[in-house]
C-alpha cells in the first residue's frame, strides 16, 4: 500500500544525493501487528488537532495512560477519546467544548491507544 519514500535532513539542491530511504509503514507503525488505522469521522478532537479524515494510529495492548488518546468501545459505541481518570475511575474526555465527557454505564473497552496521526490534504 505505501511505497518507499526518499527524505533529505535539511533542504538541499537538487544536484545532491539524497540522505536516506524511509519506508513510510516502518515510520508510522512500528508494531505493525498490533496497529490499526482508524478514520476519523466527528469533530469531537478538533481543539486537539484532530480533525476529521484523519487517520490515526492506534497500537493494541497498550495501557492508557491519562492524557492518551484512545479508540474505545464504551457501551457498545466506538469513540476517539482522551482518556482520563477521576478518583481511580476512567472516563473519556472530549477534545471539543462541543461535546462532553462520557463515564461509561456499564463497560469501557479500550481497543487501541494513538501512536501517530496521518493527514492528507489532497
Amino acid at each position: 500500500m505505501y511505497k518507499n519514500i526518499r527524505f533529505m535532513s535539511e533542504v538541499a539542491s537538487p544536484n545532491e544525493p539524497m540522505v536516506g530511504e524511509l519506508r513510510l509503514t516502518d515510520y508510522i507503525m512500528e508494531h505493525p501487528a498490533v496497529s490499526l488505522l482508524y478514520v476519523m469521522r466527528w469533530p469531537s478532537m478538533c481543539d486537539l488537532g484532530i480533525l476529521d479524515g484523519d487517520q490515526l494510529i492506534m497500537e493494541r495492548g497498550r495501557t492508557p495512560q491519562p492524557g492518551d488518546i484512545v479508540l474505545a468501545i464504551i457501551d457498545e459505541n466506538f469513540v476517539v477519546r482522551q482518556y482520563q481518570l477521576h478518583q481511580g475511575k476512567p472516563y473519556l474526555q472530549s477534545g471539543n467544548d462541543g461535546y462532553g465527557s462520557i463515564m461509561p454505564a456499564q463497560e469501557l473497552h479500550i481497543s487501541g491507544v494513538m501512536v501517530g496521526l496521518v493527514r492528507k490534504y489532497h
